[in-house]
């Protein structure tokens, strides 16, 4: 199982791990399905995602889009063209 390095499905992952396995990765590993796992965070990240508004979802892709750190200059610049930096500063 990977998840990417989010933080947020590390953290869900880790609680399981914790309170059902006794903190025992192996076990885990062993005996725990994928699929249930990964539909829980699946179904988290939805929820989440719903959530978010329109300058905020596209605050987000635009970070996932560019794998790299990015500046809040450059976000700003990206999606505040109007200069209303605020707007962002609050988004992010």
């Amino acid at each position: 199982m990977r998840y990417g390095g989010n933080g947020l499905a590390l953290r869900v992952v880790g609680e399981a791990i914790r309170h059902v396995f006794g903190g025992e990765i192996a076990s885990f590993m062993e005996h725990a399905p994928a699929g249930t796992v990964l539909m829980r965070i699946r179904r988290l990240l939805d929820s989440q995602f719903t959530r978010l508004s329109s300058i905020e979802f596209d605050i987000l892709q635009y970070l996932a889009i560019a794998r790299e750190p990015v500046t809040f200059g450059v976000v700003a610049s990206e999606h505040a063209p109007r200069g209303d930096r605020a707007l962002v500063l609050e988004a992010v």
